[in-house]
């Protein structure tokens, strides 16, 4: 739990101001509902440099921090909520590496992610961050399903995560668009899948609106 608020140069940005984030009702059903505790000064920093690189015209809608929070904060009604996942601190000073790429949540084989509030007259573009920090082999993959697991799509081929231990390589940022006509009750499910190493693990997750 956490208070998430973005500076008021956002105002001036025309970008939505972000509220006191709580978790909820679905993340409560969780396994495991600990996050890690850390210090919420990086977190305008991060939120104010995805604002700046976001697509022409898009506006920033959601963002989570993965292993210091649950549930996205977000003035609007799109939500992003860990149901399945473990958090965990790598040990990282890299340099230009936000603290918000140092925690994650991991686990075996998947963790999974439920996003909430989606309009179907809406195209959203959802951005990503990960690593391997401790060059643990991990090789991952994401695929985007309707809740009720009908329609699947491949957002994401396996690919390497950066190892930074051995090759000091940053962490990698991916987009893609969220298949909305996969959406029920303005729901998708989101799934980092682990395909080789140690477990699927990352680092943040957020939520550009388009139009």
């Amino acid at each position: 739990m956490r208070a998430f608020r973005i500076s008021l140069w956002l105002a001036a940005a025309a970008v939505p101001i972000f509220a006191e984030s709580q978790v909820g009702a679905a993340a409560e059903d969780a396994q495991d509902l600990s996050v890690i505790s850390i210090g919420r000064e990086a977190i305008p920093v991060r939120t104010k440099a995805l604002v700046e690189k976001a697509p022409k015209g898009a506006r920033l809608i959601a963002y989570l921090d993965c292993g210091a929070d649950r549930e996205s904060s977000g003035a609007g009604p799109v939500k992003i909520v860990c149901t399945s996942g473990k958090p965990h601190h790598f040990p990282s000073e890299a340099p230009g590496v936000p603290a918000t790429q140092a925690t994650v949540f991991f686990d075996t084989g998947e963790v999974v992610f439920e996003i909430r509030g989606l309009e179907s007259s809406r195209r959203y573009q959802l951005g990503l961050s990960w690593w391997d920090y401790d060059n643990s082999g991990r090789t991952q993959s994401i695929v985007v399903t309707s809740p009720d697991g009908r329609l699947v799509r491949l957002a994401v081929p396996a690919i390497r995560l950066p190892d930074y231990k051995d090759s000091r390589l940053l962490p990698a940022e991916r987009r893609f668009q969220l298949p909305v006509t996969f959406a029920q009750d303005g729901k998708l499910r989101l799934v980092v899948q682990q395909v080789a190493g140690a477990n699927a693990v990352i680092s943040e997750l957020w939520i550009y609106q388009l139009d």
